[in-house]
């Protein structure tokens, strides 16, 4: 997956702030069914994306992503499935000039919370204690909601 260091990474139709706000507000009206009246910027911006928060007029509260590579949205589903609603759902925004590009747009439901990098900040939490914690937690899975329980194989 090839990362995003700079906007120059982007196609020319996102590679302004104002152009992937301008995208995400009109993706978002046309497959959400409501216009956004308020976008933010996230504390940190990923490896692999350019995300934007957006709150909806219905007070729906999404991320919106636009990615160089398309993403396998079947993962967050099956997250969904066994972990509940500490996974967002994930769905494409479909848009055919930006998948000629090269990009592709996505929504999530925004989870409340704060951001685990500001969780964490100046508490002594470095990288390797955050892998000890998802190894460890990954470990034991809950059963699902109709009791079932995975296996690992």
């Amino acid at each position: 997956m090839p990362s995003i260091a700079s906007d120059t990474d982007l196609p020319k139709s996102l590679n302004r702030v104002a152009k992937r706000v301008k995208r995400a507000r009109q993706l978002v009206s046309a497959h959400l069914g409501s216009p956004s009246r308020r976008v933010d910027n996230p504390p940190i911006q990923g490896m692999f994306s350019r995300t934007l928060f957006l709150t909806l007029k219905d007070n729906r509260e999404v991320v919106v992503q636009f990615r160089t590579e398309p993403l396998d949205l079947s993962a967050f589903q099956v997250a969904r499935d066994i972990l509940g609603d500490v996974v967002p759902t994930a769905q494409v925004l479909p848009d055919p000039e930006l998948e000629s590009e090269s990009a592709w747009a996505y929504c999530f439901n925004r989870l409340p919370g704060t951001v685990w990098v500001r969780g964490v900040a100046g508490k002594g939490v470095s990288d390797l204690s955050i892998l000890r914690l998802v190894v460890v937690s990954s470990g034991v899975l809950p059963r699902d909601r109709q009791g079932f329980q995975p296996r690992l194989y």
